[in-house]
């Protein structure tokens, strides 16, 4: 059976809220910060994806060690959405129907009608599933409203005093 209503939201952001509810859930699993290992079976184009998502996550601050399989599967659904994409873009979203008429000499095709490609309903069950994804890792401007993390204070830079000749 399903779970009911929306997801959880995580104990560290209803903290950061002020939420009363922050304390309910004390048991909660924490992943250790970190970069997940890039899977080796991933596609040279996949691997690409990876590296990119990954440097924008960690500079969020909120990469785990816990997040590799799901971006994984955001880099192989990214390619097979591009490759959709560029097949769409080729040929157009869809196809005639033809049917064959006449008998002999008088046979010839007629066209009965359009049939959408099969990319075009892959292209958008992949945009629904990515979004999702995008969401959960915040990559999404109305995701980022939803999370908070703990910002590292910057550093101002120290300039060297220059000597006088």
């Amino acid at each position: 059976m399903a779970k009911r209503g929306p997801a959880a939201t995580p104990t560290d952001i209803l903290k950061l809220r002020g939420s009363r509810r922050g304390d309910r859930r004390p048991n909660e699993p924490k992943p250790p910060k970190g970069q997940p290992r890039c899977p080796s079976r991933l596609t040279k184009e996949e691997k690409s994806v990876w590296k990119q998502l990954v440097a924008i996550l960690r500079e969020m601050n909120v990469l785990t060690v816990a997040d590799g399989n799901a971006l994984a599967r955001y880099c192989v659904m990214w390619c097979e959405w591009w490759r959709c994409d560029a097949h769409l873009k080729k040929y157009g979203l869809s196809f005639p129907m033809k049917r064959i008429v006449g008998k002999g000499k008088d046979e010839r095709t007629e066209v009965i009608g359009f049939q959408p490609f099969p990319e075009l309903v892959q292209r958008n069950k992949l945009s629904v599933e990515l979004r999702r994804l995008e969401a959960e890792f915040g990559l999404t401007p109305a995701a980022r409203t939803r999370i908070q993390v703990e910002t590292k204070p910057e550093v101002p830079a120290v300039r060297k005093r220059e000597r006088r000749a």
